[in-house]
């Protein structure tokens, strides 16, 4: 049964009318900011058992990437880039570099920093589980500019979702044995205190039986609550993710996470206004 985004506190949203939008107390941050910014970000307490990912562990988990390539290609470039949205945030801790592996439509900011916490078991295990929080900062020569990047996927969720199952090549394989599916759960366009989320459900289908006979297909379900807000130029997308067995594994989930949005987004906003100010 699907769980509720969870309502924003009055004291926090008094923070937010405060430090958000086109506060004169928030300038375009470079990339050395974001990143020492980030270093002082903590987790909430309900949060403690989300390990901090490293930089190197995160490229040995992306060594991989080749290129961009899109997962739904039969739509349009502006759906494209809503489909993929939280690429953005995933990437975000390559910094700049990085944003080859994203929709062109979502590359216009000056500099991106990001933090990834998550948690998984071995992989190949018969109860495999995952997941996580990426904490993303992009910083935008002017506010408008910013808002031109909310609104482009704000504006069109409800028109693009839902992206159908769609297949693609794996590289050596003639086979289209990957696919994937995303289906938009719902959606707040107009959060309180500013900014806008949404709620996705994706499906991975590795079809091994086109391989193997004898291998069953398997289906990954990640659910995904995404969350942006504006400070001034800057950006704050935070994207929790979660396997289908996440909770029974580690007693967290995509759920629980989203329910410290608040807390992270007081907590993330008060360290870009230091940073803008220091």
């Amino acid at each position: 049964m699907k769980r509720s985004l969870v309502g924003v506190s009055a004291s926090f949203l008094m923070t937010i009318s405060l430090v958000t939008g086109c506060s004169p107390s928030y300038q375009p941050l470079t990339e050395s900011q974001i990143s020492a910014a980030l270093q002082d970000f903590e987790v909430p307490s309900a949060l403690v058992k989300l390990t901090n990912r490293s930089d190197a562990e995160f490229r040995e988990a992306y060594s991989q990437i080749e290129g961009y390539t899109p997962r739904f290609p039969s739509v349009s470039s502006t759906c494209q880039a809503v489909g993929e949205f939280p690429r953005v945030a995933q990437y975000a801790q390559g910094g700049s570099s990085w944003k080859q592996y994203m929709p062109s439509e979502l590359r216009g900011f000056d500099a991106i920093g990001g933090a990834h916490y998550g948690l998984s078991n071995a992989a190949g295990a018969d109860d495999f589980a995952t997941v996580g929080l990426d904490v993303a900062v992009l910083a935008f020569a002017s506010t408008e500019e910013a808002e031109d990047l909310t609104s482009l996927v704000r504006d069109n969720l409800e028109a693009c979702f839902d992206f159908p199952k769609t297949s693609m090549p794996v590289k050596g394989l003639d086979l289209n044995v990957l696919s994937f599916a995303s289906t938009m759960i719902k959606s707040d366009l107009e959060l309180d205190g500013g900014g806008f989320s949404f709620e996705v459900e994706e499906d991975t289908h590795l079809e091994l039986s086109k391989i193997a006979g004898i291998l069953d297909d398997s289906i990954v379900t990640d659910n995904k609550i995404i969350e942006v807000r504006q400070y001034g130029p800057n950006l704050v997308v935070l994207v929790a993710t979660s396997s289908s067995k996440a909770d029974a594994a580690f007693g967290v989930s995509a759920f629980t996470i989203a329910e410290q949005f608040p807390e992270i987004q007081e907590e993330v906003g008060l360290i870009l206004r230091d940073a803008s100010n220091g």
